[in-house]
């Protein structure tokens, strides 16, 4: 049977949770500090605040989760038994699919956590921390970017390991 760490570094899976995890360790640090004016209701809702805590976490948690159901969905998705070739193409189109999707999946997740510190920012008062959690924030949507290109665009269509089990 085939598994995840077949097709992808465990560390990419480990640091979607991690990120996932942080993002709602932040919900109390936002709902329960002091919470700077938002310019506009819908603004405090969407992105802002106690509400725009919770939902930046429940998007988190459930991009993480739903990345995690389909990337060993495809990981399991039979494959064809017959051919050596048929599989190897199998092997690189499946692995293909499953860094694009986990690399989306954890750049939406690092996003969320920029938008989680830049929460904490905004209602800190201007000083070195305010500087340093900003700083924090660009490096968590620099991470998103990153993520995104280095996992879901890797510069190799399947895992040495995949490539070396077809040959065989």
């Amino acid at each position: 049977p085939r598994r995840l760490v077949g097709y992808l570094p465990p560390r990419v899976v480990v640091g979607q949770r991690l990120a996932a995890l942080a993002v709602v360790a932040l919900v109390p640090v936002i709902a329960w500090g002091p919470v700077a004016p938002a310019p506009a209701p819908v603004r405090e809702l969407v992105l802002r605040g106690r509400g725009g805590a919770l939902a930046t976490a429940a998007v988190a948690v459930g991009v993480t989760v739903a990345v995690e159901l389909l990337l060993r969905r495809m990981v399991r998705r039979p494959q064809p038994v017959g051919d050596p070739m048929a599989l190897a193409v199998d092997n690189a189109l499946r692995s293909t699919s499953v860094h694009a999707a986990a690399g989306a999946g954890l750049a939406i997740v690092l996003l969320s956590l920029s938008l989680q510190v830049t929460n904490v920012a905004t209602n800190l008062v201007s000083g070195p921390a305010r500087t340093a959690t900003v700083g924090l924030a660009s490096g968590c949507a620099l991470a998103a970017l990153a993520a995104w290109v280095l996992v879901g665009h890797p510069h190799r269509a399947a895992t040495p390991a995949l490539v070396r089990r077809a040959r065989a």
